[in-house]
């Protein structure tokens, strides 16, 4: 990402080593529009050094240059969408961009043949999304520094996958800064699960060539409770006979009493 538009020169050399070590491939033909950051004679002199051809559109014709005017939309469109679903604050819009150009990298391309996707061209292998988590989900993080009594993990949000290294990139909503930590569960009923072990990134982190992401696998079911043993016939006391109820005496009557004054 780029702060100023002063940095595109900067930026673009940076984009043509990376093209040449990378795939062994010059940049034959250059693009664009007539912004500022194009016309410069730095610019111009550094395209003409290198043999590239400058293709530049006319005024008011952004049709002219419909490729890059499509793709903006739908990346913009995809980070819009997942900034508003996850409810995350618009000054992670760099972040939220780099991970959709990440997916639209591995998904398919209407232009390549065969349907498939330009992570595949590029690199052979074949990407697995199957299992990648939603941007901006919940994560629960290792603490390292934590004390005795302190919890054990702390609650971030998941924001993309880190270009130079195996980790997650987390988004602390509390500090507002973004880190990159490696012993992320995404399954909250997993983290505080008695003798749990965090470090998941051998196992869930994506190969550094492939970077094919995985989620941790789904918790288990809840363990059904288990029957009572019957009880054995002869750990049980005898009950008492029962002796039949006899019924009760009747009451005798009362004597009459006698009219007249008593003497």
């Amino acid at each position: 990402m780029m702060a100023k538009k002063s940095e595109a020169l900067v930026k673009y050399k940076e984009y043509e080593a990376w093209m040449r070590t990378q795939h062994q491939k010059p940049i034959l033909i250059f693009g664009a529009d007539r912004g500022g950051e194009f016309m410069s004679k730095e610019f111009n002199d550094h395209l003409a050094a290198q043999g590239t051809i400058c293709h530049l559109t006319t005024h008011d014709s952004p049709q002219s240059n419909g490729g890059s005017e499509h793709i903006n939309r739908t990346i913009l469109d995809m980070g819009r969408a997942m900034l508003l679903r996850a409810k995350l604050p618009c000054n992670l819009w760099a972040e939220v961009i780099n991970h959709a150009f990440w997916l639209k990298d591995r998904l398919r391309h209407r232009g390549l043949k065969d349907d498939k996707t330009p992570f595949e061209v590029s690199t052979g292998l074949k990407p697995d999304l199957s299992r990648v988590p939603e941007w901006g989900a919940k994560v629960w993080v290792k603490d390292l520094d934590a004390g005795k009594l302190d919890a054990r993990a702390k609650e971030g949000r998941f924001v993309g996958y880190d270009g130079a290294s195996k980790g997650y990139r987390i988004y602390w909503e509390d500090k507002r800064r973004v880190s990159v930590e490696q012993d992320v569960v995404f399954n909250k009923d997993k983290v505080f699960e008695p003798g749990t072990v965090l470090i998941e990134g051998e196992t869930d982190l994506p190969d550094f060539l492939d970077f094919n992401p995985t989620v941790p696998a789904t918790p288990l079911p809840p363990k059904s409770p288990s029957p009572e043993p019957p009880k054995s016939p002869l750990l049980t006391e005898p009950s008492p006979p029962s002796t039949p109820r006899q019924s009760p005496e009747p009451e005798p009557e009362p004597e009459p009493i006698p009219e007249g004054r008593p003497k």
